[in-house]
């Protein structure tokens, strides 16, 4: 209003808008949304699996919101969902392990760019030129699924969509089934309502083939599915790990792998279990989980046969110690 007035005082709109025509200044048409169209359903049962998490009341007034962490299949449009406190890396993990449990492994997960899937590198690894990834991604890469990130959330709209039913249906029928827990409404979708769901939604893929990939029947989903930090042995054969003191017993085998200033690998598994995983020069690790009781804490064989005492070996999920340090 201030250049106008300045101006083109004593104009009116409609003159100057002639004026702004032909120099051109001004066009008649009118810019547009960008119209996206729906992407292509994967051929392959498998193939691409989309992951995202929906934070709603789910019990309504009868108890706090939680999370609702939903995988859904690109082709068929099957889906499965658990109940979560937040959207945290134990949490994906375990429903990724739901889903290969009744459908095996896919070949490429679809997630968004929350901080359980992407992370910025370090200093070290902007410097060594190494991709950051996070624990989550690390369980990923070991059963060879792909992580995908997806920019925007229309790029996942299929599982966004889910969702929206999900918060419509699922509400009403936790209502009319009179459950009041999460414990409750965990039973209810596993035996009821996403056998429901997917008889009425999902539909047969392109091709019959099946892409997801089955387990190795020796395989123990716990050494897969754990966190892992590298760690160097101190000078007296001690482990430093979430201020606990991991003691490696001096056997021959330990003292042929694991020495002072050598690294090893701290799995911490979902249930507390610490493993010290010593690897060869080739990436070989052999991991055993037979476990021997002695006093002061527990003794584990693991990595070509080192033997660990660890003490204060599990912990509750609130973080406290059991058993005493030596």
């Amino acid at each position: 209003m201030a250049l106008i007035t300045a101006h083109f005082s004593g104009s009116a709109v409609p003159t100057l808008r002639r004026w702004m025509l032909a120099a051109p200044l001004w066009s008649r048409v009118r810019k547009s949304k960008r119209a996206h169209q729906r992407r292509t359903r994967r051929a392959h049962r498998g193939e691409l699996v989309q992951m995202d998490g929906s934070f709603h009341a789910w019990s309504e007034d009868r108890g706090p919101v939680a999370c609702l962490l939903t995988m859904i299949d690109d082709a068929t449009g099957e889906s499965l969902g658990q109940f979560t406190g937040e959207e945290t890396t134990w949490g994906a993990a375990e429903m990724l392990q739901a889903w290969i449990a009744k459908c095996g492994v896919p070949q490429a997960l679809y997630v968004d760019a929350k901080s359980v899937f992407v992370r910025p590198a370090t200093c070290n690894e902007l410097a060594a030129g190494i991709a950051p990834v996070t624990q989550f991604g690390r369980m990923c890469a070991k059963r060879g699924i792909r992580l995908i990130v997806a920019k925007t959330p229309e790029a996942k709209g299929r599982v966004e969509r889910v969702h929206g039913t999900d918060q419509d249906r699922l509400v009403k029928k936790l209502r009319r089934a009179g459950i009041a827990t999460y414990a409750a409404a965990v039973h209810y979708l596993d035996t009821t309502y996403w056998a429901a769901h997917n008889a009425r939604f999902a539909v047969a893929p392109l091709e019959q083939a099946d892409s997801h990939l089955p387990l190795h029947p020796r395989l123990q989903l716990a050494h897969v599915f754990c966190l892992e930090e590298p760690r160097v042995v101190g000078n007296e054969r001690v482990v430093r790990y979430a201020n606990r003191a991991l003691q490696i017993l001096p056997t021959a085998r330990a003292k042929r792998h694991t020495g002072p200033r050598g690294r090893i690998l701290v799995r911490e598994t979902r249930t507390g279990d610490l493993l010290l995983v010593a690897r060869t020069p080739e990436g070989k690790e052999h991991l055993r989980d037979d476990a021997r009781r002695g006093q002061g804490g527990t003794h584990r064989r693991t990595g070509r046969g080192c033997r660990c005492r660890v003490a204060a070996a599990r912990r509750s999920a609130r973080g406290d110690r059991r058993g005493t340090p030596r």
